[in-house]
C-alpha cells in the first residue's frame, strides 16, 4: 500500500522508486494506493477528491501521475481542466467535486493510515512491514523479496 499526498514534493520520487519495482518483478507486485493528504497543504484534500473521481473513471494513475508532477496545478479549475484532457465530462466532474462525493473516501484512507501508525507521506506498507518517506530501491527490494520468498 502506498499511503501518500498528492501535493507533496517527495510523493512522486517514492512512486518512481515503486514503479521501478514493479517493472523488476512484473506481474507480482500490485501497488495500491491509499490517500492521505496532510493538513498543511490546503490543496491536497480536493486534489485527492478529484483522483478518486478520475479513479471512478479508469483515469486514477493517469491523473495522478499528472499531479505528482505537476504539484502546483492543483486548484479546482486545475482539476477539471485536467479531467477535460484525459476525456472526462468537465462538466460532470466539477459537480463530483463540488458536492465532494470522494470526501469519505479520502478521510476513511486517512484515518486507516493513522490507525496503523502512519503520520507523514509518503508512507509504503508491504504486508504490514512500513517504510516512511522515499525508499531507495535497494530497502524496498529487500522488503518485497521477503515477502516474496515467505508466499512461495
Amino acid at each position: 500500500e502506498y499511503f501518500a499526498d498528492l501535493q507533496s514534493r517527495v510523493s512522486g520520487p517514492a512512486l518512481a522508486v515503486l514503479d521501478e519495482l514493479s517493472r523488476q518483478h512484473p506481474g507480482l507486485i500490485r501497488v495500491e494506493f491509499r490517500n492521505f493528504p496532510l493538513a498543511f497543504h490546503p490543496l491536497s484534500p480536493l486534489a485527492h477528491e478529484a483522483a478518486m473521481v478520475a479513479a471512478r473513471h479508469g483515469k486514477f494513475w493517469e491523473f495522478a501521475r499528472y499531479m505528482l508532477d505537476h504539484p502546483d496545478t492543483l486548484r479546482e479549475q486545475d482539476l477539471v481542466a485536467l479531467a477535460g484532457k484525459l476525456g472526462l465530462s468537465e462538466a460532470a466532474f466539477a459537480a463530483d467535486l463540488q458536492t465532494h462525493k470522494y470526501a469519505p473516501r479520502v478521510e476513511a484512507d486517512v484515518n486507516s493510515g493513522l490507525g496503523r501508525g502512519i503520520r507523514g507521506s509518503p508512507a509504503i506498507l508491504v504486508n504490514g512491514k512500513r517504510i516512511d518517506g522515499v525508499p531507495s530501491l535497494q530497502a524496498l527490494s529487500e522488503l518485497v523479496n521477503e515477502v516474496l520468498i515467505v508466499q512461495k
